[in-house]
């Protein structure tokens, strides 16, 4: 998640402060949250709101390798993605009125009840990489996409009653089918090395594209459509090769310095005995 997000934060702080929206003081706690991945509001971009939870799934595994659980990894898959699809699937059939009105609730949501079969379907993509998969674990694996199709759905219907749209439920639900039986068909897909290295590294540009694509890209469209009145689709397609330009001088030019940085102040050093020696 570092550097990408110190990078990106300040990205969006300066535009932020260029719109003008509000005192440039008031953006000095969320810039700092963003800094630190704090997993409380407030942040200097909406979207540094899935970060916590991700946190909490890896502080989840590094316990479970802390301990040599790993081999309890299907284990721990299943527990995880079951309490989660019970809590959608149940919540649906009999509280849907507590789903509702506990869609964004922070406590909950870093508990991984409500994603937990997102992380678990990623796990169980991992196993059919590895070994395959059991007829048991795609019946699984269905579970959890039936939950996490419900999680969608009141999302969906939330923003529809925020942004007052007529957008149907079906069309995000459409959209992560696809692109989860993109990713299974990927994981086992040996692609030629040049065609490799490209899919990676606009692989990598994927996470700065979105903590960039929302603040600083609604200031630049914001800006485009003052200056190119009546051209809003045109201030759109440039809006989205700078964000897509941006992410990719971010991920392939800016990050790997900075990490090789980071890295060599956290590699151990030789002794000097050992550095004597060597001479």
């Amino acid at each position: 998640m570092y550097p990408a997000a110190w990078i990106c934060s300040t990205i969006s702080l300066v535009a932020l402060i260029y719109a003008n929206i509000a005192p440039p003081e008031s953006y000095l706690k969320p810039y700092f949250h963003s800094l630190l991945l704090s997993p409380k509001y407030p942040w200097i971009d909406s979207v540094y709101w899935t970060l916590g939870i991700e946190i909490s799934f890896y502080a989840l595994i590094f316990l479970v390798l802390a301990v040599g659980f790993w081999e309890f990894k299907t284990t721990i898959a299943y527990v995880l993605g079951s309490v989660s699809a019970a809590y959608w699937i149940c919540g649906y059939l009999v509280m849907p009125q507590f789903l509702a009105s506990h869609l964004w609730s922070r406590p909950l949501e870093l508990s991984l009840v409500p994603y937990g079969c997102y992380f678990a379907l990623g796990m169980m993509l991992f196993f059919h990489a590895a070994r395959g998969l059991t007829s048991r674990e795609k019946i699984f694996c269905g579970v959890l996409a039936i939950g996490a199709t419900i999680e969608i759905m009141f999302k969906a219907e939330h923003a529809n009653r925020v942004f007052h749209s007529a957008q149907s439920n079906w069309v995000p639900v459409a959209i992560f089918v696809i692109f989860v039986a993109l990713a299974a068909s990927a994981l086992t897909w040996q692609p030629e090395r040049k065609l490799a290295t490209c899919l990676r590294q606009l692989g990598l540009a994927t996470y700065p594209l979105y903590l960039l694509h929302d603040n600083a890209g609604t200031v630049l469209m914001s800006w485009l459509l003052d200056n190119l009145t009546g051209y809003r689709f045109l201030a759109l397609a440039v809006t989205m090769v700078a964000c897509i330009a941006t992410a990719l001088l971010i991920a392939l030019v800016l990050e790997p310095p900075i990490r090789g940085f980071l890295a060599a102040l956290w590699r151990p050093r030789k002794s000097r005995g050992a550095v004597i020696q060597d001479g």
